[in-house]
């Protein structure tokens, strides 16, 4: 028996070789068996599936990493802002029509407060529009502090379960 033959996403591709082959043929032309993998969680809709903020430890830049759930949809837009105790945005991230499941970038503060509870205010959007569709909107406190995540201490966001981290 070859190699077998795999249809992800709708294409059809090869295993062995190496690695997959991009140029496979339906499996009906070679006679072997197929399997069908899917990338997606078809029951889900688009929404963050979790959100995680470290301040690094000069206080002035925070690292976050955004997961969202793996659904065959729209491209998104996703942004993230920092706003001060007054309500002004302080830093923001905009990822336009986002192609992956996860986003990980660095923010930088302007201006950083130690110790004082910043708001950190996540959307997902749909649509290239100057008004798109609002899928999801996240908001929680961060609060301007160093926290190790190599010592498993807890960081700023939602999704992830904490005090199971600590242990």
């Amino acid at each position: 028996m070859g190699a077998p033959i795999f249809k992800i996403g709708g294409r059809w591709l090869t295993a062995g070789g190496g690695g997959f082959d991009s140029h496979a043929f339906p499996p009906a032309d070679f006679g072997l068996w197929t399997m069908e993998i899917s990338l997606f969680q078809n029951d889900e809709t688009l929404r963050f599936e979790r959100i995680v903020l470290y301040p690094y430890p000069d206080l002035k830049r925070i690292w976050a990493r955004v997961w969202l759930t793996a659904v065959e949809a729209p491209r998104p837009n996703i942004e993230l802002a920092v706003l001060n105790p007054d309500g002004s945005e302080n830093t923001s991230v905009f990822a336009l029509a986002h192609a992956e499941q996860r986003l990980e970038t660095t923010l930088h503060l302007r201006n950083p407060r130690p110790g004082v509870a910043y708001r950190v205010v996540a959307l997902l959007t749909n649509g290239l529009t100057e008004t798109p569709e609002i899928i999801e909107r996240q908001e929680f406190d961060l609060l301007l502090e160093f926290r190790d995540p190599t010592k498993k201490e807890p960081g700023f966001g939602f999704g992830v379960n904490w005090d199971q981290l600590q242990e």
